[in-house]
């Protein structure tokens, strides 16, 4: 009994077109993994501004006994009620030329912030 022990050139074939097609699935799930973090980014950034922009109404509410909404989303307006202003949505990967800066989604009327606008590209 010579037994040969090994596998045939069939059988190493075999193994590669099922790797291939594996591959072939799993590869265009993954590829747009960058684009959902980037945009996870841009709205949690968004949410910390948003915050910014209630903590501002509220403390003119306290302070100065009147309301109103914050002038701009810039740094210069936010910066005592938030650490760090977030980058733009532009700078989270944005592909399009949708909404650029955080000011462009701030509506001045009604103090609202339009996160989904923003980091929807």
């Amino acid at each position: 009994m010579n037994k040969k022990k090994g596998f045939t050139l069939i059988e190493l074939i075999m193994v590669i077109v099922i790797l291939g097609i594996l591959s072939a699935i799993a590869v265009p799930k993954f590829m747009d993994l960058r684009k959902a973090a980037n945009q996870a980014a841009c709205k949690a950034s968004g949410g910390g501004l948003r915050a910014a922009i209630a903590n501002y109404y509220a403390s003119k509410a306290v302070h100065t006994n009147t309301t109103g909404w914050p002038t701009a989303c810039t740094w210069a307006v936010m910066s005592p009620y938030i650490q760090a202003f977030p980058k733009s949505p532009a700078g989270y990967g944005q592909t399009s030329a949708a909404i650029d800066t955080w000011s462009e989604a701030y509506s001045t009327a009604t103090g609202i912030l339009s996160v989904e606008a923003a980091c929807s590209w």
